[in-house]
């Protein structure tokens, strides 16, 4: 597979676009990869950071060529050089350290301590502090305490307590102590001790001890040891050791094959707590247990 920073290394030219795949970068040229080629006219070539830090000094990032058979007019030292001059020329607008109100568009950044900032149909990896808006179809990795806001169909990563607004569709995986305020039918998987305050018909995955505040008719799926409290109209499905407080009209579902205690419940005013193992149904009422029998088949 090809690595980061990826390119093709012509006789009177070199080529470094924003993908990492030589395939597609032969294919772009219009140069067919054969053996013949590959002996006369293009070098796929690596520069990988030191511990992958895309922000370390590009001189000293390790050169690869990734093909055994080179044309005749390589020359390694000059060749090198002309690969870390091409990669710095195109880092000089992909890579970007402390500018703040960039407007990215289009394209794939790597951002660190980088302040307001507005991506539009871009990828996105925001390191340190940065601060990222991002809208239509973006995708964004968040590391190191940055803030990102998601809108329309955006696809979030958060790692190491970022935090994530998200909206309008998006979709955000956290781990680390990331925490998701996520709206407007929003996707959260919460891992890793995350914390997740869901509203306005969001749904939420749950997992490793995370926690969850949902309102306003959001999903819930509580795994491992999470916690969930459940506000308004919200639904849960309870498994695991998942811990769940229920208010308001809220819905707490223990499907047929979940290992849920209901001793990890809390219901209280119009609550509802569905046992699909037993066909049970309990209402809440001021903290203490309703008992009915469901009248439907347990799902």
């Amino acid at each position: 597979m090809c690595k980061f920073k990826s390119g093709i290394i012509l006789k009177r030219e070199v080529f470094v676009p924003n993908y990492e795949h030589h395939t597609r970068m032969l294919e772009e040229l219009k140069i067919k990869d054969t053996r013949a080629n590959a002996e006369s006219k293009f070098i796929r070539f690596e520069l990988i950071p030191e511990n992958n830090d895309v922000f370390s000094d590009i001189n000293t990032w390790r050169f690869v060529v990734d093909q055994d058979i080179v044309p005749e007019w390589y020359v390694e030292e000059l060749d090198k050089k002309r690969a870390i001059e091409a990669v710095m020329a195109w880092a000089k607008k992909h890579i970007l350290i402390n500018i703040d109100n960039l407007k990215l568009t289009n394209n794939t950044y790597y951002l660190k301590n980088c302040k307001n900032t507005t991506c539009y149909n871009s990828t996105v990896y925001a390191y340190d502090n940065s601060t990222v808006e991002a809208y239509y179809d973006s995708k964004v990795e968040a590391f190191g305490n940055s803030t990102i806001k998601a809108h329309y169909d955006s696809k979030v990563e958060a790692y190491n307590d970022s935090t994530v607004y998200a909206y309008d569709n998006s979709i955000v995986k956290s781990y680390n102590n990331s925490t998701i305020k996520a709206y407007n039918d929003s996707i959260v998987y919460a891992h890793y001790d995350s914390i997740v305050y869901a509203y306005d018909n969001s749904k939420v995955y749950a997992y490793d001890n995370s926690k969850v505040e949902a309102y306003n008719d959001s999903k819930v799926e509580a795994y491992n040891d999470s916690t969930v409290e459940a506000y308004n109209d919200s639904t849960v499905y309870a498994y695991d050791n998942s811990t769940i407080r229920a208010w308001g009209s809220s819905i707490i579902t223990k499907p047929r094959y979940s290992s849920f205690e209901k001793d990890n419940l809390i219901l209280s005013e119009n609550s509802v707590f569905k046992d699909c193992s037993t066909g049970i149904t309990y209402q809440g009422g001021e903290w203490e247990w309703v008992l009915f029998l469901s009248c439907s088949h347990p799902q």
